[in-house]
Parts: C-alpha cells; structure tokens; sequence
C-alpha cells in the first residue's frame, strides 16, 4: 500500500515544499495588497458580505455604495459567487479568519496540479517527468502570485487540471463516467470563471469535427462513442452557465450597477496608439511575468517540435491545440483592452501551455522515450525547473515587497476596525473614507461607504467623480455618510473643501482621523494653521531645452542635477534619478518668496537597497 503511495506523497511535499520557498507560510496572512489589490478587495467583499449579510446567495454586495444611484452595494461578477458564498460558510464555521480565504483558493489550485501530476504519469508513466512538468507550470510568477490569493481564477483553473484529469481517463478508457465527472468539473470550473470555458469550447470542436469529417482513420480514433448524447450534455452545461450569466446581467441591470466588468473591450473600439501602448505594456510588463524567457523558449521548441511532426501528433491534441489557441485570440481581440493592466485575465489561457507538454511529451514518450529515461536528460530538466523555482520566486518578492506593493505598508485601516466598533460605529454605517479612489479602504474597515471612487459606466456615460469637491460630499451626506474618516492630516491641508466638514473628531487611530458628520454637533477640531501652496512633483522623463535640469509634472519649476538622469531603474515612467558619490544630489530645486506659514509638499519614491531592491 505504502509503495503505491509513496510517490504522490512525495509529489505533495514537494509542492508543500515549493510554496514554503515561495513565502506562501507567510503571504497566506496578508491583507489584499500589490497588484491589483483593489480586485482582491473586491473578491473579500464579497465573501464578507455574504458572512455579515444572511448568505443570500442571489444577492451579493460589496462594501462601495456605488449602485441603485450611489445608495446600495448590490452588485455582481459575471462568474457565479460559488468561492465567495463557500469562504463565508468556512467564517461561519471558524469565524472572519481572511487568511481562509487565501487557503481554500490555494488547496484548489494544488488539488489541481496533483491532479496534473496524475494526469502526467498516466500518460507517460514515469514518476520524474510526471512531476516535473505540474512543478514547471508552477513556476509562472502570475500562477504563483494568484494561487494563494482572492480571486478565482487560479481556482477556475485548478478545478480545469481536475476536469481534463478525468477527460483524459475518459479518452483513454472511453469509461462514461469519466466524461461524466469531467463535464461536471467543466462546469464548476466555468462558473467559477467564464473563461475556464477554453477547453469545453475545444471539446465541443473536436466532438463536431469528428461528426463532420469521418474516415476509417477517425473511426479508428473515435473518442465519443455514444454520439450526440455526448453532445446534449455539453449542452447542458453551456445552458447552465449561460443562465447564470443572464441572470447577472439582470441584475446588474435592476440595481443599474456597472461597477464589476461583465462586458467587453475590443481592440477594433480603440486607437493605433491604445493597441501599441496595450501591447507595449504586455510585452515589457507581463510577458516574463507569464513565464521565464527559458520556459517560453522551451514551450516554443515543443510547439516548433510538434508542427513539424504534425502528422505523428495523435489527432485529438492537434485539434484540441488549434481549437484551443483560436479561442484565446478570439478571447484576446475581445478584451484586448483590458489585457493591458489586467495580468489575471490569461490566467485560464495557461490551459493551453499545460496540452502543448501533454502533446509533446506523448510524442517523445512514443518516438523518442530514451531520451526521457536518459540520466543526462534528466539532470538537465531537473536543473532547469530549479532554475524556474527560483525565477518565480525572484518575482514573488518583486511583488510583494518592491515597487508594485503599495497599499501593503501597513496603513492604521488595517487594523482600524475594532477601534470603530469601540466608538460606537458599526459596519453598517455609511462612512467616506478619503484618500483612496478604489475601495480598498472601505473593505479594509469593514465599513459600507464611498470613496474618491469615479464611476465611468463602462466608458459609455458621464463620468461621475464622488468626494473631489464640497457638493460631493454633500451628496454623499444626503445619501446617508455618517462619518468622514481621513488618512493622515495632510489629506485635510491638500483639499481644502474638506474643512467644513472636518469639525467634530469622534476619534483618532494612528493616524486616521475619524469626523462625525450629524448636524449639530459641537466643533472640538480646529485644523492648525498651515496652507499647502504648491505640490512638487518631478519628471524624470522631461528634461529642460538644453538637458541640464529636470522638468516638471505640474507647474512651471525645473529641478536640478539632470546629469542623474537614469534608465537603469524606473517606476512609472522610463528614467529615475540615480545618485552616485560624483553625484550625491538629484532633483533639487529653488523656490523664491516663501512666506511664513505656507506649506509645500515634496514627495519621493526611494529605491532600497537588497538584492532585487524597491521602492
């Protein structure tokens, strides 16, 4: 018993293994932070409110107020909220532990790459290869980022490796109920993510095909044996997920919510200039993000590899490849603009990378399977996903502790909430938090509210900016804000339409200043006498006429030291100011006729030392 299990036992402590060197022991109990901490946010929402507000499955809320005219928090992803709705049974069970939800989404996607192995050793039975090759998909830093994270792609895609696990036994046994338990899976991979739908779309392909163009050839590799029953079931499914998508448009519709992306964003709607700066970022942002360079060259010799043994590739994977990769572009052209800031959308396409190895690698097995028992072979494949392990971890760090983590600095709202609670403020009650113009703040307090958040309605309305000026806050009032809560004096010397407002202080944490906005309340708050003139702020990239000073965003200062000027390490833009022992200056400027009590604010983003540095 023991010598049947030994090997998939070893293949979970390598994975236990893996995500300890991965800092996943640690980023388990992080709070949504870094790249695209504003969407995870958004996912905790979600499960916080179906925890606090009586699991009504059909009616999720986030914590923004930003539907039914900027009054409810009713509002709706086009996936079904089946990991949102099971985190918040788990705080049922355990209690609000956020670190739950990262651990279900991460158990998923290792069940997942389990399943992958089993596949793998199925198909080539041979243990190193069947573990290496789920170990190499492992290491995209995208994957390794998003797998112990908030959204369900990585789930959707984890619960995908389960479904084609199965698939493929079914391929190889023509067994029914593996297609069966396949189809089920496809399903629940699909409701959790739209876009897990990638391979039952291939399925469906290769079904037709083999309706549509018989031979004795075919026949011979016949998959479904029972014809168009095989068919209505994947019918099924589609009707299924497809009435779950109806009904998310319609209630986006009834609480007029355009706050989560359940639409399009083609390339033919944007301009030459939006589709270079899409493809631009993708390639010098994302690209090495998806994979190493040495793994999109290994992918691009197996590819390479099997359109030159096309004819000796078995006819389901050839079909599967192209319907697969025709899919992905059609998926591309239709979000192209999306792809541009959103590294999780290709998430469920790293299905196709996953049946290029199981193409391949039943090629070598069948023509070549020397060269996979080869010691040599071995060594070297071994070498090279080590090798990817620690790439992905370079950018694990990357992520989380240099220029992209941002909102992760331990800000006091991120353990504001029993202070609130002490003060008499529940989580009902409506706040305005400032400064943040996502909603990361609200979901950070447990608080319902607004923010500085503007509502663009898919880039098909006016634009409603909420909080930028006095009415703004005045509507917000009128729909119900109880307190203003700011974090950091400064916020209040750097929008002045917010004194009136800022009278009564109910409480202090930190730095966060919490006013209560109820009529009638005594002034005990007077902000100290300062006023911000000017806000300073350099730009590296624009140097004066004759390159000796800096340029800047705003206004008409120039900053000194232009000779600083550096490519070698940027935030935002392309250049930053590197200093040196002959330079020890850099972006200095002169400001004449200061006056006594006015305040300018100068800030600056500082890379730290370490090995792969941040700022």
């Amino acid at each position: 018993m023991f010598s049947q299990l030994r090997y998939p036992l070893l293949f979970i402590v390598l994975l236990i293994g893996i995500s300890y060197y991965y800092q996943y022991d640690e980023i388990l109990f992080k709070r949504p932070q870094s790249i695209h901490y504003w969407r995870q946010a958004d996912c905790a929402s979600l499960a916080l409110n179906y925890y606090q507000g009586g699991m009504d499955f059909f009616h999720p809320q986030v914590h923004n107020l930003t539907s039914d005219n900027f009054t409810t928090g009713y509002a709706s992803t086009s996936e079904m909220p089946i990991l949102y709705y099971s985190v918040a049974a788990l705080y049922h069970l355990f209690g609000y532990r956020e670190f739950l939800f990262r651990l279900l989404n991460l158990l998923i996607f290792l069940t997942g790459l389990f399943y992958l192995y089993k596949l793998f050793y199925n198909l080539l039975r041979q243990q190193f290869w069947a573990m290496v090759l789920p170990i190499l998909i492992f290491t995209s830093p995208v994957l390794v980022y998003y797998a112990n994270n908030f959204l369900s792609n990585s789930a959707a895609l984890g619960v995908v490796f389960i479904a084609w696990y199965h698939f493929m036994e079914f391929y190889r046994s023509k067994n029914t109920r593996y297609f069966q338990r396949s189809v089920i899976l496809f399903t629940l991979a699909g409701l959790l993510k739209v876009t897990a739908l990638f391979s039952v779309g291939a399925i469906i392909g290769v079904f037709l095909h083999e309706k549509l163009f018989k031979s004795d050839r075919h026949h011979r590799e016949k998959i479904f044996q029972y014809g168009w029953r095989n068919f209505l079931v994947l019918v099924v499914l589609g009707c299924i997920i497809g009435s779950w998508l109806l009904y998310v448009s319609y209630y986006n519709e009834v609480h007029t919510s355009t706050y989560f992306s359940t639409t399009i964003f083609p390339i033919w709607a944007m301009s030459s200039d939006g589709i270079y700066l899409v493809a631009d970022k993708v390639m010098n942002q994302w690209f090495d993000n998806y994979f190493s360079y040495s793994l999109w060259i290994f992918l691009f010799l197996a590819c390479l590899t099997l359109v030159l043994a096309w004819i000796r590739v078995e006819s389901f994977f050839r079909t599967t490849l192209l319907l697969l990769m025709g899919a992905s572009w059609v998926f591309i052209l239709l979000q192209y603009a999306s792809l541009q800031d959103h590294d999780y959308y290709t998430i469920n396409m790293f299905i196709i990378p996953v049946i290029v190895l199981v193409a391949f690698f039943s090629l070598m097995v069948r023509f070549f399977p020397m060269v996979l028992r080869s010691k040599v072979t071995i060594a070297l494949f071994a070498a090279f996903a080590l090798y990817n392990i620690h790439y992905a971890h370079g950018e694990i760090v990357e992520r989380y502790q240099g220029k992209y983590n941002n909102y992760g600095m331990g800000s006091d709202l991120d353990k504001i909430s029993p202070y609130l609670r002490s003060i008499g403020i529940t989580p009902q009650d409506p706040v305005i938090s400032i400064p943040d113009q996502s909603h990361v703040s609200l979901y950070l307090m447990n608080q319902k509210g607004w923010t500085e958040y503007a509502e663009r309605f898919f880039n098909k309305g006016v634009t409603v900016y909420l909080n930028r000026d006095a009415a703004g806050i005045e509507s917000s009032i009128s729909r119900g804000a109880k307190y203003l809560i700011i974090d950091g004096i400064d916020e209040l010397f750097m929008r002045p339409f917010l004194h009136p407002f800022a009278t009564h202080k109910a409480g202090q944490y930190g730095e966060v200043l919490i006013f209560d906005l109820s009529e009638g309340k005594e002034q005990n708050f007077v902000l100290p006498n300062r006023r911000v003139k000017e806000i300073l702020v350099c730009n590296a990239d624009m140097l004066n006429a004759d390159s000796t000073s800096y340029g800047a965003l705003h206004g008409s200062h120039t900053f000194d030291n232009a000779s600083t000027k550096s490519d070698e390490f940027h935030y935002s833009g392309q250049h930053s100011a590197k200093l040196t022992p002959e330079d020890p200056f850099g972006m200095t400027v002169k400001l004449d006729h200061v006056v006594y009590g006015e305040s300018y604010i100068a800030s600056v983003m500082r890379r730290k030392g370490g090995e792969a540095g941040q700022l």
